[in-house]
């Protein structure tokens, strides 16, 4: 059972990190971590549009108006 959201999984990892990380080192550090529980052989694609609806340099359609999250110009996320 999740503990956490997928949103409070990334900040968490980020934190950690103290730097922006991929999408894919997100994952990977998550899923090391035990910090949530994918039900999705593609966890990067959950990720990725949780990143995207909450980046606040992003804009779509389905963006939260609530942003953790910051796209970096190297493809990395940070914390906002």
């Amino acid at each position: 059972m999740n503990t956490r959201t997928v949103n409070e999984a990334i900040i968490e990892v980020l934190k950690a990190a103290g730097a922006p990380l991929t999408i894919k080192e997100i994952v990977q550090k998550i899923s090391q971590s035990k910090l949530f529980t994918f039900n999705t052989p593609n966890p990067e694609a959950i990720i990725r549009n949780q990143l995207r609806r909450h980046s606040e340099n992003i804009d779509l359609k389905v963006s939260s108006t609530i942003k953790h999250f910051v796209l970096q110009k190297d493809g990395r996320y940070s914390l906002k």
